[in-house]
């Protein structure tokens, strides 16, 4: 055992003995001397020290034990980090049902994948401004969230599927890659920004989000998951003029329709392809599109894009017009 951490574990001794609260280490890596601390009385767990908090482990490692700060899991509403924490690792407020509110420093540089799964009350949480990373599903199921500020250097956003009640959310110019399935089922979600840089829309990024009416797609997008539009409430699906390739990204299956999904896009109107690069369109991609929606494309692209198109399964009740 390193000198640091019997360092750190005499600290915790003394801590225990002079105040009320329950002590603990967040860590077990030797260069890590982070601390935390459980208040009863507010339900408020603190890390503080230097390094990462660590990972939940049992999550990804047969056999692993839960970090020590889960016997509170049921009884957690706020949690803070202090100036010191660099990283929240994988996993480490799983299904912390109770929790409403999270509150950190600008140390915080990253978030690891599914760190707030399943927060269910999870209402408000003030990011660092220098996190560059939120890892896959950091924040999925957080039902109750609203509202979350991106930080301005965030590189990868992970998803935010399940977020029932996020209503609008920004994300940076600074991303250039994001998970995805990145706001499924935001059922109340009404506003999005996409950044710049995106170069895909990824499988399901925006399904069941029936309240969206407006999706600026960037100039930058070259590859399109068509399943990421079903159940939207969008209006028209317009697809920018770099486009290369559409996929279905719906296991194969009819992307509009099919047993287990029925048509659900009872707005949408119209399809727009701008672009005059398209390659590939992947089968079943427009599959069961409701007759009153009408595909308008480039003037000079309609004979080889309605080929494409039909070929691909799309039924010929759907018109292939110019855009005008």
């Amino acid at each position: 055992m390193g000198k640091r951490l019997i360092s750190v574990l005499l600290l915790c001794s003394v801590l225990s003995l002079c105040f009320s609260v329950n002590t603990g280490i967040a860590s077990a890596e030797e260069d890590n001397s982070v601390i935390w601390t459980y208040d009863d009385d507010t339900k408020t767990i603190i890390f503080y020290g230097n390094g990462a908090v660590g990972d939940n482990r049992t999550l990804y490692e047969e056999g692993s034990y839960q970090p020590m700060w889960y016997q509170y899991k049921n009884a957690t509403e706020h949690i803070v980090f202090e100036d010191g924490i660099t990283y929240i690792g994988t996993g480490a407020f799983y299904c912390f049902t109770n929790l409403k509110t999270v509150t950190m420093t600008d140390s915080v540089r990253g978030i690891g994948a599914w760190a707030f799964r399943y927060c269910l009350e999870l209402e408000k949480i003030d990011l660092s401004k220098n996190i560059t990373v939120i890892g896959e599903a950091a924040f999925d199921s957080c039902e109750l969230l609203k509202d979350i500020k991106l930080p301005q250097k965030l590189k990868l956003a992970g998803s935010f599927s399940n977020c029932l009640n996020l209503k609008s959310i920004d994300l940076p110019d600074s991303v250039k890659w994001t998970q995805p399935e990145l706001l499924s089922m935001c059922r109340e979600l009404k506003s999005v920004k996409l950044p710049k840089r995106m170069k895909k829309i990824n499988r399901f990024d925006f399904s069941d989000t029936e309240k969206l009416r407006k999706l600026k797609i960037p100039e930058s997008v070259k590859s399109v998951c068509m399943s990421a539009f079903i159940g939207s409430g969008l209006k028209v699906i317009d697809l920018p003029k770099n486009v290369v390739t559409i996929k279905n990204g719906n296991l194969g299956q009819n992307v509009f329709s099919g047993r287990e999904q029925p048509y659900r896009n009872k707005r949408l109107r119209k399809i727009i392809l701008r672009s005059e690069k398209i390659k590939t369109i992947q089968k079943r991609s427009f599959s069961g599109l409701s007759k009153n929606v009408t595909i308008l494309v480039p003037k000079s692209c309609i004979k080889k894009y309605s080929e494409m198109l039909y070929k691909s399964g799309m039924s010929r009740k759907n018109k292939v017009r110019a855009i005008k």
